[in-house]
């Protein structure tokens, strides 16, 4: 979404992810890499339960795109 909003445009996941790792905070760059990695088998992994570390940096990073998109979320 990030992307969408500094692009002005819809465009791939891929090339979401390219900007985000380019133009935000390079300590997400796992995080988006992991997010992209599972895309292949997404359905393969649907009753997996969800690593607790994982999920908690994928709330932080959410909090993280708000702040950074000027969203007033609380």
């Amino acid at each position: 979404m990030l992307h969408t909003l500094a692009a002005g445009g819809v465009h791939a996941k891929t090339e979401g992810a390219a900007w985000a790792k380019s133009a935000l905070d390079p300590g997400w760059a796992d995080l988006i890499d992991d997010a992209l990695s599972a895309r292949p088998n997404l359905y393969e992994n649907y009753w997996v339960t969800a690593d607790p570390e994982k999920l908690d940096r994928t709330k932080a990073f959410i909090r993280y795109a708000l702040d950074a998109a000027g969203a007033d979320w609380e």
